[in-house]
C-alpha cells in the first residue's frame, strides 16, 4: 500500500495486511478498503494497492489501483 492516506487512521483493509487470498481454482479475489471518519480538516488523500508476482502466480500489467478518499467538510 502507498499513497497519502494512512492505514488505520484514514482507512482499513479487509483481510491480512499485505496478503490477498485467492482460493484454488479462482482467478481473482476481493479486498475491501473502508474509509474512516475522523475530525481532522484534511485535503483529499489517496491509497494505492500494488500487486506483485510470486513464484507460483503472475499478475497482469494492470497490477495497481488507486482510490481517493475525499474530505467532506
Amino acid at each position: 500500500m502507498g499513497g497519502t492516506a494512512q492505514l488505520g487512521t484514514d482507512y482499513t483493509l479487509s483481510g491480512v495486511f499485505g496478503e490477498a487470498d485467492i482460493p484454488p481454482g479462482a482467478s481473482s479475489t476481493t479486498v475491501v478498503l473502508q474509509a474512516l471518519t475522523d475530525t481532522l480538516n484534511e485535503t483529499n488523500e489517496t491509497a494505492t494497492m500494488k500487486l506483485t508476482a510470486a513464484a507460483n502466480y503472475k499478475v497482469s500489467n494492470m497490477n495497481k489501483a488507486t482510490v481517493t478518499i475525499v474530505n467532506v467538510p
